[in-house]
């Protein structure tokens, strides 16, 4: 990863080697330990390894102590275990003195236990810093390259982890622990053989900072001999015992008064899980999931939900906005971050894998501000409910607002399950308002709709404030599912048309290229009013407020446009 030193480098360093010269003649805590080559006048290494550093700052005492790793020597065949301690390991140093940064320090394991071990225990006040690291070459029943367990608070910043495995996470495995993951990390083309590609969260709090972080190419693999496995190329979060764990992808780094540039979002991109859950499997009730700018991209799965598979009473949330003080940073594209994009489930001619985006079996999902593209799966392209034995009626709760669905494909249905790019044939409370469908396809035959909604008693499906553009029947309804729409521009007449709705063509600005805000002659413009808005709508999908009056556009029912985006009416001509 990137080297990421501040402008404040130099005097840092004079700091800690002054500190250092105090704690050698007064024995002052915390202590600085140099780990690097001994040999040739190289006063300040005092250690020849990582692990007799650590184990000299586990007897120094709790306080918290430094162990700086040079590149001065090389670290292979390394099997270090944290004990019950706070200390900070860093590295990125080319020399002894740690007067001349360097790339960071290259750790490689023993391919027999994980490289780095923490076990603080049930200890209240640990504190772990990992930083400036590239660690490989581990393989362990948990965390090919850090394995965390007890109640420690962990920081990981700018540090590589590549090329582990393990049985659960093959890049970091995490139980109890409050997690932290700062800028410029990189999980990247770990293996799991059982749970968890890239991490296996077991209970705690988990903060992952969404700029220059990347979670990628990791791979969990099926044993069907060794079951529960294949369960999140990504990520696999469960509870520890009745401990829930409870994961927030944000700006959590960025304080009052620090400045806002855009920030690159936090990318979980070309994993592969042999069963469920390409990107990430939310696994059981007390499982939350709350991101802001995230991009799950290029993900896959060989059964279902090729970005995300929920279970259980799991719950995700996805927007752009962050609410709260001071105001999060966000990405300059919106189609950078926040999306949903190129996701897919393997295609089956003797069943139908479902959920080419998202594919939840008893949860809770939230998609604002959000941008689902070009997914695929047999049916559900996009989004596909299922339920379990035991599960509440209705069994899902889906909520889209300022949503983007677009470009997603259904492969092939079946003769019990129509071609759908929503499939909420197993029963969903779904609330879908400002947001914009287009352009998805469909493969012929088996009653093909732009939502299947035929479902059980106690399901609802509300269409609000929306556009739905598409060349077959938008919605296919019946069963005991309760249905309405108001303020709703459908491209065809198979949509029953609740108050408000019509059919027209929407206008949008440049829909070849993904742009589908608004002229502002579109029929979707200052269409209706804010009855619709509820109290946790945000912004639309480029951050502009709801309810902007173009004077260029006569209102309809009042001045809030319908769809996904709110015109601002500087693209009205369709140029920018």
């Amino acid at each position: 990863m990137p080297n990421t030193r501040k402008t404040g480098y130099q005097s840092r360093v004079t700091a800690l080697l002054m500190l250092l010269i105090v704690s050698a003649t007064a024995h002052a805590s915390p202590q600085y330990f140099i780990v690097g080559n001994t040999q040739g006048g190289a006063a300040h290494c005092e250690y020849e390894t990582i692990q007799s550093a650590l184990d000299a700052a586990l007897a120094n005492g709790p306080d918290l102590d430094y162990v700086f790793v040079t590149n001065t020597a090389g670290y292979t065949n390394q099997a270090l275990v944290v004990g019950n301690q706070s200390v900070l390991i860093e590295g990125g140093y080319d020399d002894c003195d740690l007067s001349s940064p360097g790339p960071a320090a290259t750790v490689v394991g023993d391919y027999a236990h994980s490289v780095i071990d923490i076990q603080t225990g049930t200890s209240s006040g640990r504190s772990i810093t990992l930083r400036h690291l590239d660690l490989s070459g581990g393989d362990a029943p948990f965390g090919g390259a850090v394995h965390i367990l007890g109640s420690a608070y962990v920081l990981i910043e700018g540090v590589t982890m590549h090329d582990n495995k393990a049985s659960y996470g093959g890049g970091i495995s995490s139980a109890q622990a409050t997690l932290a993951i700062g800028k410029d990390v990189g999980i990247l083309n770990n293996t799991a053989r059982r749970q968890g590609g890239g991490m296996y969260l077991q209970g705690g709090t988990v903060r992952i900072q969404n700029d220059r972080t990347t979670l990628s190419g990791n791979h969990v693999q099926y044993d069907a001999a060794n079951l529960p496995s294949g369960l999140g190329g990504g990520i696999y979060a469960t509870r520890f015992g009745t401990t829930p764990v409870d994961i927030l992808i944000g700006a959590w780094q960025y304080q009052a008064g620090d400045p806002r540039p855009p920030i690159s979002g936090f990318s979980i991109a070309n994993n592969r899980a042999d069963d469920k859950g390409g990107g990430i499997y939310l696994d059981g009730p007390s499982v939350s999931l709350i991101a802001q700018e995230t991009s799950l991209t290029g993900n896959s799965a060989a059964n279902s939900g090729g970005a995300v598979f929920m279970y259980n009473g799991s719950s995700l949330q996805m927007s752009r906005d962050f609410p709260g003080v001071p105001p999060a940073p966000q990405c300059a594209n919106y189609l950078q971050c926040n999306v949903i994009r190129g996701n897919s489930v393997d295609s089956h001619s003797t069943y139908v894998a479902a959920g080419g985006a998202i594919n939840v079996q008893v949860g809770s999902v939230r998609l604002i501000q959000t941008a689902v593209l070009q997914n695929s799966a047999d049916s559900g392209s996009a989004i596909s409910v299922g339920s379990i034995a035991g599960a509440p009626n209705p069994p899902n709760t889906i909520r889209l607002q300022g949503a983007l669905i677009s470009r997603n494909n259904c492969v092939h249905g079946s003769n019990f399950r129509p071609c759908s790019t929503i499939d909420l044939g197993s029963g969903a409370d779904t609330r879908i308002s400002y947001s914009t469908f287009a352009d998805n396809s469909h493969a012929s035959g088996s009653s093909p709709a732009e939502i299947y909604s035929f479902s059980s008693v106690g399901s609802s499906l509300t269409l609000l404030s929306s556009i739905l553009q598409s060349s077959v029947p938008i919605v296919f309804q019946g069963g005991a599912t309760s249905y309405q729409t108001d303020c709703v521009i459908s491209s065809n007449s198979a949509l029953t048309m609740g108050t408000r709705s019509q059919v027209g063509a929407p206008g949008f600005n440049n829909p070849a290229n993904f742009d589908y805000r608004l002229r502002s002659k579109s029929l979707a413009t200052d269409y209706c009013d804010d009855a619709n808005t509820i109290n946790d709508d945000f912004t639309d999908l480029v951050l502009n407020g709801r309810g902007f009056d173009d004077t260029q556009h006569g209102n309809l029912y009042g001045r809030f446009d319908v769809g996904a985006f709110e015109s601002d009416h500087i693209f009205g001509g369709g140029y920018e």
